[in-house]
Formats: structure tokens, sequence, C-alpha cells
């Protein structure tokens, strides 16, 4: 059936919007404030416009002509005069009742658009182009809210992406290991189209398969770690945020309070990735080490002086996938003692010595260690002896 927060809809027809749905709407709007939590407001979905298959939900759709609308198909909904009219008047309305709140972030105009029947046969960028510059003008009471999209396939839509958009958006499921995809979709995206760009969207099949929420973690740091705009969202949150398994501050907690930490805003900073050649783990009695453990994170810099790197330093055998199967995670804590994290500074990196603390990634310690660090023809080494059993994160500041 359709969503409960659709205010367009078969009941209503068109030109004419739910109030019970309005009303969610205003609460979650008001809950989103009170908490401190922006919104990403989706406008529609895939779904209203899709015919066949998979959730297909055409045939109530007031558009639809055999529900009082005027178009045959749905791929009318993009070509069509009038229904661009239409809901040009549906966006009036959400912009006249949400509009004044600062806690919606952002618009949505779609949700996964190329699920739309006939995605490929239809101007579905120029749709977008109107419908982007329609908000923009209108939106007066925030007219430089970010304006988004979104789509089922990761590749995403070369021309909304690249010309309509103010940030970018992926949707990313069912792989075992999360982390090095979504630092390679952040890089790629944000390279490519000089804008912001998050994980829309992520989950696996059967959330149960993860009670602890392993991919979720992964996915957080992995993104802070590599430039993303945001966390990512997660699709089962509720599942999570419910969960007796898992309680719902360690989650979101141990990011926030590193964030929190940081010596400076993240915004007031200019970040580039630390490459993989600059950053790793050496061990000369156990030298497998370096296969298994995968270091990322970013430099922030002003004037060009270096004043942050983060970093995030995982064991890559620590996935959901794995846990859920019962392989065997390797403790970094056990490690031996000739094992070390090197870090080549960049040049920017004036001081002679380096500040280093050690964060716990995934529960309720916040920072568990810090040293004090001489640096060595342009290297930082320090020991692996503050690490939780498989993955940490570090913040290292010139001293």
């Amino acid at each position: 059936g359709q969503s409960a927060l659709l205010i367009e809809n078969i009941n209503t027809g068109v030109n004419n919007y739910s109030q019970p749905a309005s009303w969610r709407l205003d609460y979650i709007v008001d809950l989103a404030a009170k908490h401190n939590v922006r919104l990403q407001f989706c406008l529609d979905s895939f779904t209203s416009v899709r015919r066949t298959a998979y959730f297909a939900q055409w045939a109530e759709s007031p558009y639809n002509i055999k529900n009082g609308g005027k178009l045959k198909y749905p791929s009318a909904f993009f070509n069509s005069k009038w229904a661009q009219t239409t809901y040009q008047h549906r966006l009036q309305y959400v912009l006249a009742r949400w509009g004044y709140s600062t806690h919606v972030f952002s618009w949505e105009l779609f949700n996964e658009v190329d699920g739309a029947q006939a995605y490929v046969d239809n101007n579905i960028y120029t749709w977008h182009t109107s419908m982007a510059t329609w908000l923009r003008q209108n939106d007066a009471q925030h007219p430089k809210r970010p304006i988004t999209t979104s789509f089922s396939n990761h590749v995403g839509d070369y021309e909304i992406d690249a010309t309509v958009l103010d940030y970018t958006q992926t949707h990313k499921y069912s792989t075992n290991d999360f982390a090095q995809p979504v630092r390679q979709l952040n890089l790629l995206k944000t390279t490519a189209y000089k804008k912001p760009h998050f994980i829309g969207e992520l989950g696996i099949p059967d959330p149960n398969n993860d009670p602890q929420g392993v991919h979720l973690t992964n996915t957080y740091w992995s993104s802070l770690m590599s430039g993303s705009a945001g966390t990512g969202a997660p699709w089962n949150w509720q599942g999570y945020v419910f969960s007796k398994n898992q309680p719902k501050q360690q989650l979101w907690k141990p990011i926030a309070n590193y964030v929190d930490a940081l010596p400076q805003p993240l915004h007031t900073l200019t970040w580039s990735p630390l490459q993989p050649e600059d950053c790793g783990v050496k061990s000369e009695t156990k030298p497998e080490l370096a296969s298994f453990v995968r270091v990322q994170g970013l430099i922030g810099t002003s004037s060009n002086n270096v004043k942050l790197i983060m970093l995030w330093t995982q064991n890559t055998n620590h996935t959901w996938y794995l846990v859920h199967e019962k392989m065997r995670c390797d403790s970094l804590t056990g490690s031996p003692a000739d094992t070390a994290i090197y870090i080549s500074l960049p040049s920017g990196f004036s001081s002679n010595n380096a500040q280093v603390s050690f964060w716990d990634p995934v529960g309720a310690k916040g920072k568990v260690a810090s040293m004090k660090v001489a640096k060595k023809s342009g290297i930082i080494t320090f020991p692996l002896q503050a690490f939780d059993a498989c993955s940490v994160a570090l913040m290292v500041t010139p001293a």
C-alpha cells in the first residue's frame, strides 16, 4: 500500500492534500527540531511512477487517468505539462507548510528515480532541471537549501549528478565489506563532481545477521575518513535503535564523541585523503599484519599548514559477514611488541613532534590513550598498544 506520509494520493486526488499525512510530517519535523536532527525531505519515489515489477504503485497514483488524473502511462509524468504544473502545486504546499524549518536540511526530488518505468526513454534530466530551478526560485525562506536526488544503481546519472544537484548520493546494499567500497565511492564522486557526497541508503539482506551493527560502524568510520558529507543512512535503522542486542548510543555516539573532540570544526579545514602508500602497519615479527590491517584517513589543512590528521585503522577480517560466519578476527591488541603504525607526514606538518590520541570506535570509552611522538625523516611511528581488538580511531595534531 501507499505510504502513510503521502500527502497527494488516490484518496485525495490531485491538488488536494491529506491532512492526516501532513500532520504526521508536522510531527516528524517538530521531532527533528526537538532533537536537533537535520532531515533530507524526500518529495517522491520511483514507486509512484512504476506500473510493473517490484513496489509498483502506479495503479494507486492520483495522476493515473483511471483515478481521476490525466496520464495513461507513468512515463508521461516526466513529460506532461499538466503533470509538471500539478506537481509544482504540491511543491508549493510543501514549501508553505514545512519550508520554514531549518531542520529540513534538503529537498530530495526523487528516491531511486532510475526505478521509474521506462527510465531510459524519458527526459528525466530536463524534469530535474525544471523542478530544481522552480524550488530554488520559490523556496523563499531558505533559497540556498540543498537539492538532491537518488538512484538505485551506485553509478547514478552523470547529467543529473553533475549539473542539477547540490550534493550527490549513493545507495549501497548487500556487500560483505562496506568500508572499502564506501571509501572508493566517496572519493570517486567527490572528485568527479566537485561537490559533497554521502551514502544515502545502506543495508544488508537480513539485519538479524548483524545484531552488533558491524556494517554500520564500518560505514560510519569509513565515510568520515574519506570525506563524506555524512556517515551514511541505514535503511534498517529502527532495528538498531530499538534493538535489545545493541544499545543505540553504541552505534552513533563513538563517532559523535570523536568529531566533537576535534581541535577545530570539520568545515574550517580543507581536507585531502591520506594516500595508502603514506600510512600503514609494519611488524618484523609478524609481517602479515600489513595485509589485513587497513588504514585510511584525511589530512586537514589551513593556509597550507597541517592542523589535523584523522585516521581509522580496521582489521579487514572484522566485517559483518565474517562475524556472522564466525570467522576468526585476529586481535590487534595482542600483536607483537614491534608492531607499529607509520605515517609519512605531509610537508605542511611543521612541528617536529606529533600528539597522537587513540579513540574507541565502537564503545563508550571515548579517548583511551595519547602519546607524543617525534618526527624522523618526515615520518612518525608509534606502537599498536592502545588498539581495540578489531579497529581504532586516531587523531594526530602538531605538538
